[in-house]
């Protein structure tokens, strides 16, 4: 008997310079059930290379909470990626 994988459905959010690079706010992705939040940014600066051009780190948030890279992704969470923010004036 063969096993089936299991896939997890999410919703992306893309903000400010992400949501320029990728050509859309939201997206709906599957992954492979036990998909870490570090494996999920791998698999979209590989299909967005100009995300490589980012000076400072993504902010990750699953359901409105910021994720570290080892949070383990379940079927239907929303997960934001926040971009650093410029701007402001330095003195």
């Amino acid at each position: 008997m063969l096993l089936e994988e299991y896939q997890v459905r999410l919703v992306l959010r893309f903000f400010a310079g992400l949501r320029d690079i990728a050509g859309q706010s939201q997206m709906q992705l599957e992954v492979p059930e036990g998909t870490t939040v570090g494996r999920l940014q791998d698999l979209l600066w590989a299909r967005y290379p100009q995300t490589a051009s980012m000076a400072s780190p993504v902010l990750i948030a699953v359901n409105h909470e910021y994720a570290n890279p080892a949070t383990q992704l379940q079927d239907g969470d929303e997960i934001a990626f926040l971009p650093p923010v410029g701007g402001g004036q330095h003195v």
